[in-house]
């Protein structure tokens, strides 16, 4: 991962960026991107981070995304960033469930109802009285609309 970071200082340097203009540019924190510049991916918060945040650097530098990618992913699988990363003091850890329930298990324990489920009033004509407001509206568009264009008319005769 070494060779990643040296790559995108390279890069930067030769692009004529600072590490904040760089910053600025890709919304990524300065300590983050002198992380990766420094080849420690492990210090941005997640797998997918440090994924999301090669590819909006390599973007910025214009530079070959996909070989990039692909290094980071050999030296980074999934399995090394479950098992290495500890986790911070008060940090989220995942939710994992033991019991799998089916659905029909936890709607009976919700409690939910053919009720709940179904619309109480059909939606799909509108009321007599805003078909009627609808309609009228339409109207007074076409007219607006013949007004203007008989403005335009007279404009153009009245010029010639």
């Amino acid at each position: 991962m070494q060779d990643i970071g040296e790559y995108l200082r390279k890069m930067r340097e030769y692009r004529g960026y600072s590490i904040e203009d760089t910053a600025k540019a890709t919304h990524i924190s300065t300590r983050y991107l002198k992380s990766m510049e420094a080849g420690d991916f492990k210090a941005l918060p997640g797998r997918a981070y440090a994924f999301g945040f090669l590819r909006s650097y390599i973007r910025f530098l214009d530079g070959d995304e996909k070989a990039l990618i692909d290094a980071l992913s050999e030296d980074y699988p999934d399995e090394e960033m479950l098992l290495n990363k500890p986790h911070k003091k008060g940090a989220r850890r995942p939710v994992v469930f033991d019991n799998h329930k089916d659905v029909g298990e936890v709607e009976a324990e919700m409690d939910l109802s053919e009720d709940y489920l179904e619309p109480v009033e059909d939606y799909s004509e509108l009321p007599a009285d805003e078909q009627v407001k609808n309609r009228r509206q339409g109207i007074y568009l076409l007219l607006i609309l013949i007004v203007v264009a008989g403005l335009i008319v007279g404009a153009i005769i009245y010029l010639k």
